[in-house]
C-alpha cells in the first residue's frame, strides 16, 4: 500500500500511542485474514463512508496471522 511502511509489532504499538490525534480501530472482517485498521477521520477530504476516505483516514493496519491461514503478524504505519 502506497504511503505506508511495515514496521515491527513494538514500533506499531509506540505508533498508535504517540500518535497526535484520534484513532479510530475499524476491522475488515471480510478479508482472511481480517484487517485492522486505525483512522483518524479528521484526515478524510472525500465523502465519509466512501473507499477514498477510508484510505485518507487510515493511518496503520495490521494483519494478524494463525495457524489456519499461514500468514505471519505484519504490521504497517504511515509514512
Amino acid at each position: 500500500m502506497t504511503g505506508f511502511k511495515k514496521v515491527t509489532k513494538d514500533e506499531f504499538a509506540a505508533f498508535l500511542r504517540s500518535y497526535p490525534g484520534r484513532l479510530e480501530y475499524d476491522c475488515i472482517a471480510f478479508f482472511d485474514p481480517p484487517v485492522h485498521n486505525y483512522c483518524d477521520w479528521s484526515q478524510a477530504t472525500s465523502e465519509i463512508g466512501t473507499q477514498e476516505a477510508h484510505d485518507e483516514a487510515r493511518q496503520a493496519y495490521c494483519i494478524l496471522g494463525d495457524e489456519i491461514s499461514g500468514w505471519r503478524d505484519a504490521y504497517w504505519i504511515r509514512l
